[in-house]
């Protein structure tokens, strides 16, 4: 209890406590509450032997009045078989009494103390706790960040997604000329955009090794409808929509740090590509998200095949509408353009028209459901977490029963004594909080590697502000959720039955009833997780054991692609992959 080169308490009037109060825990948080006064009495003002004497006498006086006060209640409630008030003692075991900020600062330490006393309860409801939060971290993170996050562009609520749309296609893609026509005639929109649904590879030659490169053809708007800039240099013009105009390009800022290693002169310079001299107009911010993987973009050219006859439906469509114009207000105006070309090209418009959602929506809005899905199951981990936590609790509490008819004996208020164990569980569930960002930050690593292709901005996962303030709630929640039961069960008690076996541990029939319920809720939830699982495992074996129709071991698949500008004749495409398999 000492600490070397501070004044000690005397011996004899911890000899007494020691002697008087029951042994375990309670002697040994009375002693410690007695010696943290002492050394402030002590250290009071400047130090010297007069504070040291006064500190001396004080704890001589405690000691006596709370040895004396516990060994008479103990006699008066074993003669009267009863629980008689007594009025509390004026000294500062009644926390209670002091500042507030003084009572929880006091509550933390003794709780410290308390878990070094006993680690294995300490170290096992942390780690229990810490895999439930991480686990629930884990998957609002990614929620967060892929579904409730806004798109990374300028005002993203103002963008609508616009579909082809029939009787039985209700999401279909536009070919270039009806979008044209409804880029020019739509005035509820300040600008619509197109995108090329395909990604097809180029080839990039020049003094360095030749690279397939994953590219787009978007119309000249493209970057201004989402509000991005380059970095350096400029994005496309309208003229440049036109096969006569000059061939141009524009960079990713990966691509363009990779290949060129962040070289600012590549503004202007000519490059190859697939055959053709192309000039690199800009490059994109290193923010800029759009299609993944996608390094080189190229304006779409209006007399290119692929934008040839209105049945070419080869373009997605997005714009921008005008402040103050609904969703409702832009659809109904499209519908009526919708209506003229129908009349004028039905063989090609005929029952068709176009649909408009938020971009959010159709960007990210597959995946909600799912992520949603998956929060609620590592839910149900938290939860089974925090019912073991609480058993824990309970059981603990069972062995604490003296030393809470200790604190009763000498005056503590049930109020006091619960808001003391709600401070231990509030510390435990934040060590469990600050063990589960661990657990957290590991898993999104291994999500990011391991995660589905599928799953849209996975790259932008990861633990912010909003995911901290998360983890905090969950933490503050854990600790509500197995911390108040038992801190109230612990401290309903019969004093009288308590103190006088001495300690002996036991159990109500109350207290067995909720651990066994408990139980049962444990052995539900886990049971429902392990059958979730188990579907899922079955559901992946059974894919995994799909018969393809031929023998796939030690088959290796390669994409290769031969210029056409260099290999037009058949014959000399024939040559060339006859060479390629010689060689």
């Amino acid at each position: 209890m000492t600490t070397p080169n501070l004044p000690s308490p005397p011996s004899g009037a911890t000899a007494l406590l020691r002697a008087c109060l029951p042994k375990g825990t309670a002697v040994e948080t009375v002693l410690g509450d007695l010696h943290e006064a002492f050394l402030d009495r002590a250290e009071a003002g400047q130090p010297s032997a007069k504070y040291l004497r006064k500190a001396r006498r004080w704890y001589w006086t405690q000691a006596v009045a709370l040895s004396s006060r516990y060994l008479l209640r103990k006699a008066f409630i074993s003669k009267r078989q009863g629980v008689v008030p007594v009025p509390s003692i004026q000294s500062t075991l009644q926390p209670s009494r002091g500042p507030l900020m003084n009572d929880v600062w006091k509550d933390i330490r003794f709780a410290c103390r308390l878990f070094l006393r006993s680690p294995g309860f300490t170290l096992a409801s942390v780690l229990v706790l810490s895999i439930g939060i991480g686990a629930v971290t884990v998957m609002f993170s990614t929620l967060n960040s892929v579904v409730l996050q806004p798109l990374p562009y300028e005002n993203p609520t103002e963008l609508a997604w616009m579909w082809g749309s029939n009787e039985t296609r209700p999401r279909n893609s536009l070919s270039a000329i009806n979008y044209w026509d409804y880029r020019d005639e739509a005035e509820a929109f300040e600008s619509l955009a197109a995108v090329l649904i395909f990604s097809p590879r180029v080839i990039l030659t020049g003094d360095d090794e030749p690279e397939r490169v994953l590219s787009k053809r978007v119309s000249y708007n493209f970057f201004s409808v989402l509000g991005t800039s380059p970095q350096i240099g400029r994005v496309f013009l309208p003229e440049e929509e036109l096969t006569s105009a000059t061939n141009v390009v524009v960079l990713s800022d990966g691509f363009w740090q990779r290949r060129y290693g962040g070289d600012r002169g590549i503004i202007g310079s000519p490059v190859t590509i697939s055959g053709l001299p192309f000039e690199v107009v800009g490059v994109l911010p290193p923010e800029f998200e759009y299609a993944d993987g996608v390094e080189m973009w190229f304006p779409m050219q209006r007399e290119a095949d692929f934008t040839q006859g209105r049945g070419n439906n080869n373009f997605s469509s997005f714009g921008r509408l005008n402040e103050g114009t609904s969703i409702e207000q832009a659809q109904a105006q499209l519908n009526m353009i919708a209506s003229r070309l129908e009349t004028q090209y039905p063989e090609t418009n005929d029952g068709w028209g176009v649909t408009l959602e938020p971009m959010h929506e159709v960007m990210v809005g597959g995946a909600r459901s799912s992520l949603l899905i998956m929060l609620g199951l590592v839910g149900l981990v938290l939860v089974i977490a925090c019912a073991n936590v609480a058993s824990l609790s309970l059981a603990r509490a069972m062995t604490r029963t003296t030393e809470v008819a200790v604190r009763f004996s000498l005056g503590a208020a049930r109020s006091r004594v619960i808001r003391q164990l709600l401070t231990e569980s509030v510390l435990v569930a934040f060590a469990g909080g600050v063990g589960g960002l661990a657990v957290a930050f590991l898993g999104l690593s291994a999500l990011k590697t391991l995660g589905p292709a599928s799953l849209p901005r996975l790259e932008t996962v990861g633990i912010n502000g909003t995911v901290l303030a998360f983890t905090f709630a969950v933490s503050l929640l854990a600790s509500l959720l197995f911390g108040v039961v038992p801190a109230l069960r612990s401290t309903k008690l019969s004093l009288s039955e308590t103190l006088k076996v001495g300690g002996t541990r036991g159990t109500s029939q109350g207290r067995a009833g909720f651990r066994n319920a408990l139980v049962v809720t444990q052995v539900a939830l886990s049971l429902m997780l392990m059958a979730a699982s188990g579907l899922l495992v079955r559901s992946y074996l059974g894919l995994q054991g799909v018969d393809p129709g031929f023998e796939t071991e030690r088959l290796l698949q390669a994409e290769i692609q031969l210029p056409s500008w260099r290999y037009e004749a058949p014959e000399e495409i024939e040559n060339a992959w006859r060479q390629l398999h010689d060689r």
